[in-house]
């Protein structure tokens, strides 16, 4: 287990100091980190997880809203047709239906719900919400 948090750190790392110059970069650069992820689950014991139905089902309505949402917003947005490309939608699937939900499981299940039993609940989500932070800097 603790070779995965390890390779996570390193992963995660990269993917701050990667600077991505084209789609196609950042296509080829998703499948790789989502399937790191979810060869890392292989051997997390399936009983910490403790994922019920209700709980997905409510994630999961949640997040259909939240993404009806945005599309609602972004259809203000002026994009030009010859701006929307297979990599777009591609790298956009890969956002909403593995790369988010995998980052939401890995801060409230992995990191979030340890450090509820070990410190204050504020303290705790204070933890969770400052590494969220700090992992998505862009150094430039």
């Amino acid at each position: 287990m603790k070779l995965f948090i390890s390779l996570g750190i390193v992963l995660m790392t990269y993917d701050i100091f990667w600077q991505i110059k084209s789609l196609k970069e950042n296509i080829l650069k998703r499948p790789a980190f989502i399937a790191s992820g979810m060869i890392s689950l292989w051997f997390i014991d399936k009983t910490y997880l403790n994922i019920r139905f209700n709980s997905f089902l409510y994630g999961f309505l949640i997040g259909i809203v939240f993404l009806l949402t945005h599309v609602i917003i972004a259809r203000r947005i002026k994009i030009k047709r010859k701006d929307i490309n297979k990599g777009l939608v591609y790298t956009s699937l890969l956002i909403y239906v593995l790369e988010l939900p995998a980052e939401k499981f890995l801060y409230r299940k992995i990191i979030l719900l340890p450090l509820l039993k070990l410190l204050h609940p504020i303290l705790a989500i204070s933890i969770t919400s400052v590494l969220f932070m700090i992992f998505h800097l862009r150094i430039k």
